[in-house]
């Protein structure tokens, strides 16, 4: 069973997942969730907001094939909007990192924030993936 590390408030699931994997206790698909970031970062690093009411989530990817490097975002966002849409939820991918509800007012559903991306002790390069998945309130920076 894979671990996944729940939390209320954290700075950024992010660091908490970064963190995990240092100490050898994130594998690959292994989560961080929070209910809150206190220093949440959105693209090129700017400030987030990241209040209570949504799911902020990191999960670390396999270094290769799919999810390796820059093809992570596109790659889970077709992953989660497929699963989604095969337990029949409206959804599609508004590309490369939305998801959005395809009735109603179309605000989005789930956005990938940011990749973290570092090499660990070994030099190999670790893919850790930040997620807002919306549920009661909207954030932004």
């Amino acid at each position: 069973m894979l671990p996944v590390y729940c939390y209320q408030t954290v700075p950024t699931v992010l660091d908490i997942a970064h963190g995990l994997c240092d100490e050898g206790k994130l594998p690959v698909f292994g989560s961080v969730l929070a209910q809150a970031q206190t220093s949440g970062r959105g693209q090129m690093r700017r400030v987030w907001h990241s209040p209570p009411g949504n799911i902020y989530c990191a999960v670390r990817l396999p270094e290769d094939g799919p999810f390796g490097g820059l093809s992570a975002a596109p790659a889970l966002g077709a992953v989660l909007a497929d699963s989604l849409a095969s337990l029949g939820l409206p959804i599609a991918l508004k590309w490369p990192n939305d998801l959005i509800i395809k009735t109603g007012s179309g605000n989005a559903l789930y956005d990938m924030l940011e990749h973290g991306f570092a090499r660990n002790f070994d030099h190999r390069l670790r893919t850790v993936v930040g997620q807002r998945f919306e549920a009661c309130s909207q954030s932004g920076g």
